[in-house]
C-alpha cells in the first residue's frame, strides 16, 4: 500500500533542515562585531537609548542570515548576485523595515534626517547579513556538490 505524503509538512521538515544547517556556519564573534559597527551608528543619533536594541538587531541579522542562505541556490543557475538580491528583495525591505520601526521607538518623533540616517543604517545592516548568509551558502552547495 502507498503512503500518504503531506507536502506541506515535508517542505516546513525540508526548510527547518536546511536552517539548521546554514545556522552551523553562523558567526557569533561576527554578529557582536556588526552588532558594534551598528552600535556605532546609533549612539552617533543624538539621545538614542542602545538597551532595546541588542535583541532586534540579533534577531533581523539571523533571519537576514537564513534568507541569504536559502536564496544562494539561485547562484547554480547562473544568476549573479545583484539578479538574486532582487528576487529577495521584498524580504529584505520587510526585514529592514522591522528593524526600523523596533529602532525608531525610542526616538519618538525625531528629525527626518535622523530617521533617514536610521533607515540606512538598518539597510545596510540587513544587507550585510543577507550578503554573509549568501556567501556561506555558495560555500555549502559547492561542498555539497563535490561529494
Amino acid at each position: 500500500m502507498n503512503t500518504v505524503v503531506n507536502f506541506a509538512a515535508f517542505r516546513k521538515e525540508k526548510q527547518q533542515q536546511s536552517e539548521r544547517e546554514a545556522l552551523k556556519d553562523f558567526s557569533l564573534e561576527l554578529l557582536g562585531r556588526h552588532y558594534r559597527h551598528l552600535a556605532k551608528g546609533l549612539k552617533s543619533l543624538p539621545g538614542y537609548p542602545l538597551e532595546p536594541a541588542e535583541e532586534h538587531c540579533y534577531d533581523m541579522a539571523v533571519e537576514a542570515f537564513l534568507i541569504g542562505s536559502s536564496y544562494s541556490k539561485f547562484a547554480k543557475y547562473g544568476e549573479s548576485p545583484e539578479e538574486i538580491m532582487q528576487r529577495s528583495k521584498r524580504e529584505l525591505d520587510t526585514l529592514a523595515a522591522q528593524l526600523f520601526f523596533h529602532l525608531n521607538q525610542p526616538m519618538g518623533e525625531a528629525a527626518p534626517f535622523l530617521e533617514d540616517t536610521l533607515r540606512a543604517l538598518t539597510r545596510e545592516y540587513v544587507t550585510a547579513w543577507w550578503l554573509e548568509g549568501y556567501s556561506k551558502g555558495i560555500k555549502r552547495n559547492k561542498t555539497r556538490a563535490k561529494r
